[in-house]
């Protein structure tokens, strides 16, 4: 462990950090702030209000080179999550004598947020991050390599114990510019695919069957011939109810992937949506809405949530995560009853592929305390912190040990849904992240828009070749063309 002094400048940084999360607190009326005395080095006592609730039963002899220790950690999400992280902050202080833990709220713009805090000089000492920026920030030295610290306590973390590619999915090889090989620079905690959920209320009213055993054998073919039977119009052929709102994003990727398409040869460093697979696919997914109407046109439940049409049955379904469990948990069963499905498979192949996504925690570069913050992190992946996340259905637990235990499964709610995530891990796909990989989506998602919209539709091939031809700019010049 790492000697520490709390110098005056410290002191200052400590004070400003407890009064912003006294500050967030006071937005949490669950969260109840609790004066502490911290010491410093030339033996003053102040008070610093932090909005902690740690209850220690008995005096611990802190060591020396543990005192006074405070570590920020950022994260972005819900008020849910705020409490999640105070509840881990709390124990693991009570468990640490001497160290305590500020997790601040980043709720939007999050990795912008990060780089202006280092080029400040006011890195988190530990910080979440997502799985599709990593690789560029990484490349930024933005992260510690924790490679030091997971072969010290290898056997500790059971590496083993986490689902296939996670860890991978964290590594990156400065040299190469190569994803998912070379040094750990953070490490998963949570994830997961998506699939589907659907509105079990409607289905009954509609006297629609869902497909067997959650969708394990269903097919494309079987999926479009469901949203036909749930999708509504009035008489003049406005919709009043959709089988399901066309995703955005990289949320139609399991679409494409699925349908034999693919986006990019990252080995190639090259777009290839250009290709007549994956033209075949895009023109699959583009007619859903343009030729088969079973999703809603860009004006129709124009500024509804996707959670308010489907709890009211305008849309039947609706493709997302597990992080949807908590919203639709807040709603009382008797008010709407749901369910979890697979992503149908490819008729001609069998094959399916959905993207998963994994969030990650990683200690911030240069900053203090790294071996305390590397604590931190451990104690987030034990089985007890994993239980936590668990608990709160945010999303999967990194270790199938925990996925596969009643704080994920929730034996006593209705229905077994989470399963269904767990049994999809057999199809998880990772996706094409790179170093340009915001620049990316700003090519795909103004073509994409082009293609899908009812007053534009652009022809596929047009448009993919559009987007092939950005895409290979953006990898050989490191920018996007002029016209963006």
């Amino acid at each position: 462990m790492e000697k520490q002094k709390l110098s005056r400048r410290d002191f200052l940084l400590m004070s400003g950090a407890a009064a912003a999360g006294s500050l967030l607190a006071a937005c949490q009326p669950q969260v109840v702030e609790k004066t502490v005395e911290v010491e410093k080095v030339v033996e003053q006592t102040v008070e610093v209000e932090v909005p902690v609730e740690v209850e220690v039963e008995k005096v611990v002899e802190v060591p020396a080179e543990m005192e006074n220790v405070v570590l920020t950690h950022t994260f972005w999400g819900t008020s849910a999550e705020w409490q999640l992280w105070v509840a881990f902050d709390d124990q693991f202080s009570a468990e640490n004598p001497g160290v305590s833990v500020i997790s601040e709220h980043i709720p939007t713009q999050y990795e912008n947020q990060i780089m202006m805090r280092r080029a400040a000089g006011d890195m988190p000492n530990v910080l979440n991050m997502q799985d599709e920026p990593f690789p560029r920030y990484a490349d930024q030295d933005v992260y510690t390599n924790l490679d030091p610290y997971v072969e010290m306590d290898a056997a500790e973390l059971d590496l083993d114990d986490f689902f296939p590619q996670l860890l991978d999915m964290f590594k990156w090889d400065k040299t190469t510019k190569t994803w998912m090989t070379g040094s750990q620079y953070a490490m998963p905690w949570d994830g997961a695919g998506i699939l589907w959920f659907y509105n079990m209320d409607l289905f009954d009213e509609l006297g629609l069957e869902p497909p067997a055993n959650n969708g394990w054998d269903w097919t494309m073919d079987e999926f479009l011939d469901l949203c036909l039977k749930i999708a509504e119009f009035d008489g003049d052929g406005t919709m009043t109810r959709g089988a399901f709102r066309l995703p955005g994003w990289v949320y139609h990727m399991p679409f494409i992937m699925t349908m034999g398409g693919l986006y990019v040869d990252l080995d190639a460093k090259k777009c290839t949506l250009d290709t007549p697979e994956s033209i075949e696919a895009v023109q699959y997914y583009v007619d859903l809405r343009l030729k088969h109407h079973v999703c809603p046109h860009t004006d129709e439940f124009a500024g509804m949530s996707d959670l308010d049409l489907f709890r009211e049955g305008s849309l039947g379904m609706h493709l997302t995560g597990p992080w949807w469990f908590p919203d639709l948990r807040a709603i009382p069963w008797e008010e709407l009853r749901w369910d979890c499905l697979h992503f149908p498979k490819n008729p001609a192949t069998g094959e399916r592929y959905v993207r998963q996504s994994w969030d990650g925690m990683a200690i911030g570069v240069d900053t203090e305390n790294q071996d305390a913050s590397w604590e931190y992190i451990k104690f987030v992946l034990t089985p007890g912190g994993q239980g936590r996340i668990a608990e709160l259905g945010r999303a999967m637990p990194a270790r199938p040990s925990v996925a596969n235990s009643e704080g994920f499964m929730n034996p006593d709610l209705p229905p077994p849904n989470e399963k269904v995530f767990l049994d999809a891990v057999d199809y998880y796909h990772v996706q094409p992240i790179n170093l340009y990989w915001d620049e990316m989506w700003t090519v795909i998602g103004k073509y994409w828009e082009e293609m899908s919209n009812e007053d534009i539709r652009m022809p596929v091939e047009e448009g993919c070749a559009k987007i092939t031809a950005g895409v290979d700019y953006l990898f050989e010049h490191g920018e996007l063309p002029a016209d963006y």
